[in-house]
């Protein structure tokens, strides 16, 4: 009868704390943990790759108790470093509006608009900064086609289902291009 309310994963990376150091993001992140691995490289800090909560369970906390869950297991590693690169929950009902100035959008109660944001920031996160290329997915026009359900008859920007920002369609290099920005967070260890 047990049911799982969220699920989070992480992977060590090597960082010095400089804000410019940052990996330019998720997929960044991923690269550099696995090239430091090859390297038998050292480990300074762990990095949030993916974190989600059932349905049923959210705005019950569960997302601030994964946040503290990845910080604990930071602490026990005897890292230095808890940073994630958080990709904000509601964004993708508004991906016209520039990542800079979603981030800066509060609630009237003064705290942060977008739930996953918040909860960044109630578990005791620092918003670092915006990171513009945190992923990127390239495919064909036809494998965009397929992807979304979606027609693209001319090049252009295209608002897709789920993406915090518009897809980039150029029809005679057959090429979509989603890149897609998120916010690196910082937790106290």
């Amino acid at each position: 009868d047990e049911v799982a309310l969220g699920y989070a994963r992480a992977i060590g990376i090597n960082w010095d704390g400089q804000i410019n150091s940052l990996p330019k993001g998720w997929s960044d992140a991923i690269v550099s943990a696995f090239a430091n691995i090859d390297r038998n490289g050292s480990v300074s800090a762990l990095c949030a790759v993916s974190a989600g909560v059932a349905p049923l369970h959210q705005g019950k906390g569960v997302g601030r108790a994964l946040i503290a869950a990845m910080s604990s297991a930071a602490r026990g590693a005897a890292l230095h470093f808890f940073v994630a690169p958080v990709r904000p929950t509601s964004k993708a009902l508004y991906p016209l509006t520039p990542m800079e100035r979603y981030v800066q959008w509060t609630r009237p109660d003064g705290s942060p608009f977008d739930p996953w944001i918040r909860s960044h920031h109630q578990a005791g996160g620092t918003l670092l900064h915006v990171c513009p290329q945190s992923m990127t997915i390239r495919g064909t026009t036809e494998d965009w086609e397929a992807w979304t359900g979606m027609y693209f008859p001319e090049s252009g920007p295209y608002i897709v289902p789920g993406a915090l920002v518009p897809i980039q369609i150029d029809i005679a290099s057959n090429v979509g291009a989603y890149i897609e920005p998120n916010v690196w967070f910082q937790h106290p260890l």
